[in-house]
């Protein structure tokens, strides 16, 4: 086989490859979407901006994960507190980043009651995102985040499984690593650990604050 047809060969696979994965990410997008559309047509007196995924059996209700000094953390280590959870990469491109920031600025602004709230970010490739990465990456966006990892790339694949976060495979020169495709923008846990809120692709960090504060007063 000639040099050409075997480059050919080579694009028109990475060609069908890329197809798949589109299709893939909009079938993952479609089923969320119609599952959240279908709980709120039977969630009365609605008073979230968000997305209110409470009850909805398709998500997760736990997660067993590490912390960047190694200690065990799951949503109990949370009691008492609002839990805002971001997904992504610690890379200064990864959407994630612009989510974080956002959602500290919603937070931290002036003259409003601070609230209960602690700001999660787990990483979906613990094979490259190390500790000292994870560090460095949330210190340059707020010193309040608090950064978890899987412990290896099975309980990725659990989390991304249990909470319906699409995670793309990527192929590297000498290595693989994982990327959460950016469905929408976090989700939200209430001070019992119960997952109530899913954060929506356009204006859901800029409602996040209506949100909380109605978790915050019980409902």
């Amino acid at each position: 086989m000639s040099d050409s047809m075997k480059m050919n060969l080579s694009q028109t696979s990475e060609i069908y490859e890329c197809f798949i994965a589109g299709v893939k990410r909009w079938l993952y997008r479609a089923l969320i979407d119609c599952l959240i559309f279908n709980n709120n047509l039977y969630v009365p007196n609605q008073r979230f901006q968000n997305d209110d995924i409470t009850d909805l059996k398709s998500f997760g209700s736990e997660f067993s994960l590490i912390d960047i000094k190694g200690n065990a953390r799951s949503l109990a280590s949370f009691k008492g507190r609002i839990v805002v959870l971001v997904v992504g990469r610690a890379l200064a491109d990864d959407p994630s980043r612009m989510i974080l920031k956002n959602i500290v600025h919603e937070l931290s602004v002036t003259g409003q009651q601070p609230l209960p709230v602690d700001l999660v970010f787990i990483t979906i490739d613990p094979e490259n995102d190390s500790p000292e990465d994870m560090e460095n990456y949330l210190s340059e966006i707020d010193s309040g985040c608090i950064g978890l990892r899987p412990r290896n790339i099975s309980d990725a694949k659990k989390f991304a499984k249990d909470f319906l976060i699409y995670l793309n495979k990527v192929q590297l020169e000498n290595s693989v690593a994982y990327c959460a495709e950016p469905i929408r923008s976090g989700l939200v846990f209430d001070q019992e650990g119960c997952l109530r809120l899913y954060l929506g692709r356009q204006n859901g960090v800029k409602n996040l604050r209506h949100d909380l504060l109605q978790l915050f007063l019980g409902y």
